[in-house]
């Protein structure tokens, strides 16, 4: 792939390895990617869409939402993400709080 036809979404999906580069290579944490087993790459990344979606269930399976090899999240961590979010005044004034449910856009 030449250099002029990269775009933002194709660099994006080289460090998953959705591709893989045919020329240099992709670090993270200054490792090639292709030298990470790939449950342990996808531990180190995070994706933030530019629209947000929601899926239908409480907000801590949202907050939760992804497998990781490192067990689930815990209840500090979910509560930890909210408040980086600047989402814990809205959370907890919900009637359930972190268990309330959230019914995505598609139902």
């Amino acid at each position: 792939m030449a250099q002029q036809d990269l775009g933002k979404s194709t660099l994006i999906n080289l460090i998953p390895r959705f591709y893989d580069a045919t020329d240099g290579e992709v670090l993270v944490d200054g490792i090639n990617v292709k030298d990470y087993k790939l449950e342990k790459l996808y531990d180190k990344i995070g994706y933030i869409p530019q629209k947000a979606v929601m899926f239908d269930g409480s907000v801590n399976f949202n907050i939760a939402y992804g497998e990781s090899s490192n067990g689930p999240k815990s209840d500090e961590l979910i509560k930890k993400a909210i408040e980086v979010a600047q989402a814990k005044d809205f959370v907890e004034n919900m009637d359930e709080k972190y268990d309330s449910h959230i019914a995505s856009r598609w139902n």
